[in-house]
């Protein structure tokens, strides 16, 4: 299975030049956008951003009819060239995430879902910019659940570089929580370990701690930085991980490392 490609922020490419005329421009597209006619509760909103880099902002437009969030949330991509209005993409917005470039044109994850609201099926197609508009370009017939067994079985055949990139690909993939992302992160996390990059998984994982709050997995994600930790002779560090880790979920595994530095 191939990466899919990592999930950017568009605050970084919003340094653009954009049409002077922006108030006609905004009411062609709304009314190509809606087509029963916008009403006074829709809501739109636009964004310029550069998605191939060129200096000249392409026009994204977010909008819902009637209903915010999923399932009625989109986006349409516009690109303006000698005054007219060229479509390069039409989805949710709930289920579309810009992703690095390529080498020419920014990415789409897109999320395709399947199942109940309460059971959901989630697949990943990346989408790439096919020279008019953006198209299906990758979609491996993989579940959220099929690629996270698929990386636990091959760390367990010790295919350390195989796992990582199923459990990166999990990590796209909607979570249902901060808490169940940051378990997600955790299985990248253990895996950078064996792979011998140890010196990269606290900047790696901090971010998902933050926002998590399930004490068992964040006892978890201690641990794991404390393993790095240790492993890179950070060893002062390594302890106070440990001991946050024992905090939340008193283990022998926990507690014998507590022991080791306190000898």
């Amino acid at each position: 299975m191939a990466p899919f490609p990592v999930k950017i922020s568009l605050d970084n490419f919003k340094d653009c030049q954009y049409p002077q005329d922006t108030t006609s421009l905004h009411e062609t597209i709304t009314n190509l956008d809606f087509q029963y006619g916008k009403k006074p509760y829709d809501y739109s909103r636009f964004e310029y951003i550069d998605i191939n880099q060129d200096g000249e902002c392409e026009v994204f437009h977010y909008f819902s009819s009637g209903v915010r969030g999923w399932p009625h949330d989109f986006l349409t991509v516009y690109d303006l060239v000698n005054s007219n209005l060229i479509k390069l993409f039409d989805g949710s917005s709930y289920f579309s995430s810009f992703a690095e470039s390529d080498g020419k044109y920014l990415q789409i994850n897109y999320i395709e879902f399947d199942g109940h609201k309460t059971n959901p099926i989630y697949k990943n197609t990346v989408w790439k910019f096919d020279g008019e508009k953006y198209s299906p370009s990758y979609s491996p017939d993989f579940t959220k659940g099929q690629m996270k067994s698929a990386g636990l079985k091959s760390y367990q055949n010790q295919d350390y570089s195989t796992a990582l990139v199923y459990f990166k690909n999990v990590l796209i993939m909607p979570h249902n929580s901060e808490d169940e992302l940051l378990a997600s992160a955790n299985d990248v996390a253990i895996t950078l370990i064996k792979l011998d990059r140890s010196n990269q998984v606290e900047d790696f994982l901090k971010p998902y701690i933050f926002k998590a709050s399930d004490q068992d997995i964040l006892a978890n994600s201690y641990y794991n930085l404390g393993l790095a930790k240790e492993l890179i002779d950070d060893l002062d560090e390594a302890k106070e991980y440990f001991q946050k880790s024992n905090q939340l979920n008193q283990t022998k595994a926990a507690q014998d490392k507590i022991k080791k530095y306190e000898r």
